[in-house]
């Protein structure tokens, strides 16, 4: 046959597409055309219309050595050049798959050996669905390029408009004779290397064939070829020869089978990129779903498909074998050979073929799990395919389970299997009441209509309401029943998931669980087995079925909010995918039942870290319904109130609500966060105002614990402070005792770039004057003090304005001031003493360094100007001053001190002009 002829009619070209657009085709050699462009390796023609890329993707897999045994004579005749070896690789390639057939040229225009033309072409629809063609049966196509000699290859030219066309050695027919030589047994190599191409079509390692020739590499290509239908063959990638050292290219490329010469065996090297078969070995055939095949080395295993099993059954003789291949290939036609299963087609055709009854059992496996989903599409074979189904299906559930997980979601028999399955295991009670939850079938495989489901499904709801109408039934057989309605919920809820039917059954459940009694759940001790020997159910049904049942209970509606469900029994309710409102409709993501599982999470500290990151969103749901419950006015609700009002980060106005709603039921600690963390401004002062006011009951109830409550007032009365000037030496007094004290643990922790202005300042103030009054905790010098040094400089200018209001009025004592600029100035004075003693005071940590003003000195010249110093005149006066510090020294110390003063207190009465009329005159000593 002519290989440029129109494509004739048993090779119809791809619907709808022209033959010049669907190949494209190129020469690649070196030459030089004499045009003075230069000559060496370059595209010498092209015809199709090949794009920039498509000419890249195909040049980039040529390979310009030739190395095929045995080489041409240095003289050959035109015998030995038109006989001469050639190479051929088919592949995929981005847009389609390619052929590359490769020859020996000869010599190129400059008179080098080993030139080498390459003549590629592109099949750019490689699912042509009506083409009968193979790859393999281009080996030999007359309508190669193979020119030789420089003049030949100058003279070479592509014609446009061709289709490849098989006229070439390898048919169907020879290869069934060479499998079935009866001078070389080859079907039992032939079984391992189908089930090894199996493999490596699948994604597994390729497969390495060394052969003694070309030849014999194209018969075993060709037999791979021609047991699976010519649509799955031009899935199929191969090359006829290849030497050790390009196997990790071809590997990369995606070849399958790739044929390597027997000279080179030993450059093969162990590799898990593909496995090594000899022609010439004598496997241990292995068996199906047991022991592998394993070669006569024992270097090599290949695990065993149907694919073998089938390829024996029908090679007990030329004539059945070229049968039940033809049938193959009419099937996959009859279907459309597009995305088939390698073996499927043939399965079919083993199926049909009574002679063949050794292979029906791997024919019927690989039907139920490869059948492909477009079989639909063709009533005849969707009936055969069904049939084949509905003889062999599994009688077990568990049987059933594991053939529906083998299927493909695109495989016909998926929804059949659903099907199947649902029935089973609504039959079978050890599956479907045993120690698991029985699967539940994914949506997609489930038919939308199904009167077989519908019909079992509904059977089964029934008679579980039948039984849940009993008059007799005791608490025991309640809680039976319960079990079994929930496990049978479960897989019936989510087959129905599109079924009209499914509000109609989901109907008959609830009624089933109602009248069951949940009283098990409600049960501390008892409702944590139940759910665990229910086991964890799916989603749409505790969404659609089980959650709402609960919800209106009798138990939930007198229950005591956060007490009325264990948390493993909240948790399986709700579990890790459902622990939000993606989880609930909009009606349950305000469900009392919701409320119940937030609190469980965020008060009783059950959850884990993700869980209650998940779930706080929503913790202000559980603080309202815990405070619209009338049975929890203990005085553990109230500690609850306040974990969850932390974990829903309440706003302001919120807390101003509850406040307004529910008086006194809502504690002052809920907002005490806010009041460390807020701004001041018009709505915290409405706050600060109703917190405050409660002062006296929480501290008398909180008197020996500090409870959020304490925080919450004393923070409400730190920050009330408006005027500084207002507060006498009995407020101070109590703020500094009461309040700072219990505000400072909470108050530490705060990042010092977020305390709010007002609070740093008051805080920094009473902390002043705390150190004024000489308590032990108020220690500069330790490090909880400290922590105040940063606030201090950033607002000292508001800091000392008010420590000098509280001075002027009389609250804060100003012979503690002195004191302490006097001691920090003879600190200052006397540089080989120890100064540690002396520096206690806030703000002046650091000042030994900077050895600038006292802010102390800034407070004593504000009142001096002012007209209102009222502290030490006199040296006397300063001693006296001193005196409560100085007895706190050392002996040798405080003796010192007391030599030392004097001086430094002359020149601090001197500079503010203390102790006379007129700041020149003489000095009072």
């Amino acid at each position: 046959m002519s290989a440029v002829l129109p494509e004739p009619t048993g090779y119809p070209q791809a619907e709808g597409v022209a033959a010049r657009c669907r190949f494209g085709e190129l020469t690649y050699t070196s030459f030089d055309d004499g045009s003075g462009s230069g000559g060496g390796w370059q595209v010498k023609s092209t015809v199709g219309d090949l794009s920039d890329r498509e000419r890249s993707v195909l040049t980039a897999w040529i390979s310009t050595r030739f190395d095929l045994e045995p080489p041409l004579p240095r003289f050959p005749t035109p015998a030995d050049i038109d006989g001469r070896p050639a190479r051929l690789m088919y592949a995929a390639v981005d847009g389609g798959a390619a052929y590359w057939h490769t020859v020996d040229a000869g010599l190129d225009g400059s008179g080098r050996p080993g030139n080498v033309f390459a003549h590629v072409v592109l099949d750019r629809e490689l699912g042509a669905s009506t083409s009968p063609l193979r790859p393999v049966e281009l080996w030999k196509w007359s309508g190669w390029l193979t020119p030789y000699g420089a003049r030949a290859v100058l003279e070479s030219s592509l014609e446009d408009r061709r289709v490849p066309v098989p006229d070439g050695p390898v048919t169907r027919s020879q290869v069934i004779e060479f499998l079935d030589d009866p001078a070389v047994f080859r079907v039992g190599l032939f079984q391992v290397l189908l089930d090894a191409v199996a493999a490596a079509m699948a994604g597994g390692p390729s497969v390495v064939l060394t052969v003694s020739d070309a030849t014999t590499a194209v018969m075993w290509i060709g037999a791979v070829s021609y047991f699976m239908s010519p649509g799955s063959a031009r899935r199929f990638a191969w090359s006829t020869h290849d030497k050790a050292h390009s196997l990790t290219e071809d590997v990369r490329r995606g070849l399958h089978l790739i044929a390597v010469p027997t000279s080179e065996c030993d450059g093969l090297k162990a590799d898990p990129s593909y496995v090594v078969i000899d022609e010439y070995e004598e496997p241990s055939l292995g068996l199906l779903g047991s022991d592998p095949h394993v070669t006569k080395d024992g270097h090599t295993t290949v695990a065993v498909t149907p694919w073998s099993m089938l390829a024996q059954s029908i090679l007990i003789d030329a004539r059945t074998a070229e049968q039940v291949l033809a049938q193959q290939d009419d099937l996959a036609h009859e279907v459309g050979d597009v995305g088939l299963s390698p073996m499927w087609p043939l399965a079919m055709a083993v199926a049909d073929t009574p002679e063949v009854s050794d292979g029906h059992q791997e024919a019927i496996k690989v039907i139920l799990e490869d059948s492909p989903r477009h079989v639909h599409e063709t009533p005849r074979l969707l009936e055969r395919v069904r049939g084949i189904y509905r003889s062999a299906a599994p009688r077990r559930a568990a049987e059933a389970w594991r053939l529906l997980m083998q299927l493909d979601v695109r495989n016909a028999n998926a929804s059949t299997a659903a099907v199947h399955y649902v029935e089973r295991a609504l039959e079978d009670e050890e599956w479907l009441y045993g120690p698991a939850v029985p699967p539940v079938v994914p949506s997609q495989l489930v038919p939308q209509f199904s009167d077989e489901i519908n019909r079992a499904i509904g059977t089964a709801v029934r008679d579980l309401r039948e039984s849940a109408r009993r008059p007799d039934i005791d608490e025991d057989g309640s809680e039976e029943l319960l079990f079994r309605a929930l496990r049978v919920a479960d897989l019936a809820v989510v087959t129905l998931a599109s079924s009209p039917f499914a509000t109609e059954v989901q109907d008959m459940l609830s009624e089933v669980l109602e009248r069951a009694r949940l009283d098990v759940l409600f049960d501390d001790v008892r409702g944590d087995a139940f759910v665990a020997r229910v086991g964890e159910l799916s989603g749409c049904t505790l969404r659609n079925v089980v959650r709402p049942v609960v919800e209106t209970a009798p138990k939930m509606t007198f229950g005591d909010f956060g007490r009325r469900l264990s948390a493993p029994v909240l948790r399986w309710l709700f579990p890790r995918d459902a622990s939000g409102p993606e989880g609930a409709d909009a009606g349950e993501a305000e469900s009392m039942l919701f409320a119940e599982y937030i609190h469980s999470v965020l008060v009783a500290d059950d959850g884990t870290v993700e869980e209650r990151e998940r779930v706080r969103p929503y913790a202000d749901l559980a603080v309202r319904h815990l405070l619209l419950a009338d049975q929890r006015t203990d005085a553990s609700a109230r500690t609850e109130l306040v974990a969850l009002s932390r974990a829903a980060s309440l706003t302001i106005t919120d807390v101003l609500t509850l406040f307004g709603k529910f008086g006194d039921r809502v504690p002052p600690g809920v907002a005490a966060d806010l009041l460390l963390r807020c701004e001041y401004d018009s709505d915290l002062a409405d706050l600060i105002n109703y917190v405050g006011a409660q002062c006296d009951a929480v501290l008398f109830e909180a008197s020996l614990v500090v409870s959020p409550d304490c925080v919450a007032v004393a923070a409400a009365s730190i920050r009330g402070i408006r005027d500084w000037a207002a507060i006498d030496q009995a407020a101070l007094e109590e703020l500094v005792h009461t309040h700072v004290e219990v505000l400072l643990p909470e108050f530490v922790l705060l990042e010092a770039d977020s305390v709010p202005v007002d609070l740093a300042v008051d805080v920094c103030v009473l902390f002043i004057a705390a150190q004024s009054m000489r308590l032990a905790w108020a220690d500069a010098g330790e490090s909880s003090g400290l922590r105040f040094e940063s606030l201090f400089e950033t607002n000292m200018r508001e800091i000392v304005s008010a420590v000098t209001e509280l001075v002027a009025s009389g609250a804060m004592d100003i012979d503690w001031i002195a004191a302490q600029a006097i001691l920090i100035s003879l600190a200052q004075s006397s540089a080989d003493t120890d100064d540690s003693n002396f520096i206690g005071v806030l703000g002046t940590h650091s000042h030994r360094q900077l050895r600038g003003p006292l802010w102390l000195d800034d407070v004593v010249e504000s009142l001096v100007q002012s007209g209102r110093y009222t502290g030490p005149r006199t040296t006397s006066d300063i001693r006296d001053a001193i005196w409560p510090d100085v007895r706190n020294m050392s002996a040798a110390r405080g003796e010192e001190t007391i030599r030392g003063y004097e001086p430094v207190a002359v020149q601090w009465l001197r500079n503010f002009g203390i102790g006379s009329t007129e700041r020149q005159n003489t000095w009072i000593h």
